[in-house]
């Protein structure tokens, strides 16, 4: 889909029936911020998925074309503005909206990843990128067919790193089979998966006399 062509309401409508990259690790259960059942309510309408324009959410945005432009001149990669929703040839409803894309010296493509986090965060890069963003970048070389992503990250406001990643086939195939059972067996069947102890204030919104 191209975004430029989209209204905002049509871009709210294909995350509501898909799954986004950074929906993926909540789906598969794997993430630290929110959990299956949180995104189960949201795509069936159940709740609203809380949108809070902070500060680093704002700055985020900001800095997106910067660091794209600084990956840029430190790789010496020509790099692209992705102006394109993907999605999966076999399951639509798996879906990637990507930062960008760099052209290799080889002159194949792969994928690009901009993030900001706190200097706070700093341990989550020590050895590479937290589980959640490997996962999205995974995630998005099985939608794109493509082979190689870079994840490029401004720490703290002043330190710049960039981590390459190869595709990873058994991390995809695990990440495709989850993500389909999510969705076919939870979503379109209307049931709600497991709870686990953070859905309890989602709970109380959705079904106010609940005592979970």
């Amino acid at each position: 889909a191209d975004k430029t062509k989209m209204t905002h309401e049509e871009w709210l409508s294909l995350r509501k029936f898909s799954i986004g990259g950074s929906e993926i690790a909540v789906a598969i259960g794997v993430s630290r911020w929110s959990t299956p059942f949180q995104l189960w309510s949201q795509k069936t309408g159940r709740s609203e998925k809380q949108i809070s324009n902070t500060e680093s959410m704002y700055w985020g945005t900001i800095m997106e074309p910067i660091l794209r432009e600084e990956f840029s001149k430190r790789t010496g990669y020509l790099v692209r503005e992705a102006n394109c929703i993907f999605a999966s040839t076999k399951y639509e409803y798996l879906t990637a909206n990507i930062d960008g894309y760099a052209v290799l010296s080889n002159g194949e493509f792969a994928i690009l990843e901009i993030k900001t986090a706190s200097a706070y965060s700093d341990g989550d890069w020590i050895d590479g990128v937290p589980i959640e963003y490997y996962l999205q970048t995974q995630y998005y070389l099985y939608i794109t067919g493509l082979k190689k992503a870079f994840v490029a990250v401004l720490l703290g406001g002043n330190t710049f790193k960039h981590i390459e990643l190869e595709r990873d086939e058994a991390t995809i195939e695990v990440i495709v089979q989850l993500a389909v059972n999510f969705w076919e067996n939870y979503v379109l069947k209307d049931v709600p998966p497991p709870i686990k102890d953070l859905d309890n204030d989602v709970l109380a919104k959705i079904y106010p006399k609940s005592k979970a």
